[in-house]
């Protein structure tokens, strides 16, 4: 039992740095080396290659530190823990819970975002449906379709910022929290061996 409560927490400690850690690579290093490029379409597709590289490690990671956790949650759960400590293990189950949901949604908001921007750059290259003839002989004018494919890819794109800060906040209140959590259980353990000592 030992053992599976210290691999749990080995694993759901660096599970949390992991998916924390990317997100603020991306915004103190990665954002600003990529401005040095001059084109903003090799810099959005420099940045989506970047990002869906790193999904095949953030996912992961994601369903690390939950699963983690929920053995970590089990485990403390049949031991002695005091009121302060049961809130503070509460809190960390909805930061979980949102680092999760808001991690999955913008993996998934990212790949949407990633087909937008291909439909994007090909409406970008001046490829149109060809003019159909109208019953009185004229033409009709060909259908761009670049403002639709814009302001899709726009809403995407802020959709994704949201997420990712929203992830970012749960994931430091996770990581913050922890410390206070262990130090919490260390205190009610304490506590519980004085009690019993004075009701003998």
């Amino acid at each position: 039992m030992k053992a599976l409560a210290v691999a749990a927490g080995a694993i759901h400690g660096l599970s949390l740095s992991v998916a924390y850690g990317g997100p603020v690579f991306a915004k103190v290093g990665l954002k600003p080396a990529l401005r040095k490029i001059a084109a903003k379409s090799e810099r959005r597709a420099v940045m989506q290659k970047a990002w869906s590289n790193f999904s095949k490690v953030n996912v992961p990671a994601h369903v690390g530190f939950t699963a983690s956790w929920l053995i970590l949650r089990t485990m403390v759960g049949h031991i002695y823990l005091n009121r302060s400590t049961k809130n503070l293990l509460v809190a960390k189950d909805v930061l979980i819970a949102g680092a999760l949901i808001t991690g999955v949604a913008a993996t998934v908001t990212g790949k949407a975002l990633k087909r937008a921007s291909e439909k994007k750059n090909n409406a970008g290259t001046g490829a149109t449906t060809p003019a159909k003839p109208t019953k009185s002989g004229e033409a009709d004018k060909p259908a761009a379709g670049k403002p639709a494919t814009d302001k899709k890819y726009n809403r995407l794109l802020r959709l994704e910022k949201k997420l990712g800060r929203a992830n970012m906040a749960f994931l430091a209140g996770a990581i913050i929290i922890s410390p206070a959590i262990g130090m919490g259980i260390i205190r009610s353990q304490r506590m519980n061996i004085l009690q019993r000592l004075f009701d003998r």
